[in-house]
């Protein structure tokens, strides 16, 4: 899969990156767990800002995504899961 091949470049880069199919929730909540954890991460090496890009290929159902997160109610905690 292309997509694989792109993971792959990020990775190769020292980019964090993750996969997601914006058009199945059960993934979208996996990907919401990813980034807490990466947000826990951050929380302890005190860093104070941080910035996430959406990006892909075109027509992979970025903008899916984007409206799905905007629509949701996300919380965010130090300790365990994210709810969505």
């Amino acid at each position: 899969m292309l997509w694989n091949e792109w993971i792959s470049y990020m990775e190769h880069h020292k980019q964090i990156c993750y996969g997601v199919n914006s058009h199945n929730e059960k993934s979208i909540h996996k990907f919401l767990n990813f980034l807490q954890a990466q947000i826990r991460l951050l929380k302890k090496l005190d860093y104070n800002s941080t910035t996430v890009m959406l990006v892909g290929i075109p027509n992979v159902g970025k903008s899916v995504l984007q409206l799905w997160l905007v629509h949701q109610k996300v919380q965010v905690h130090a300790e365990g899961s994210c709810n969505a």
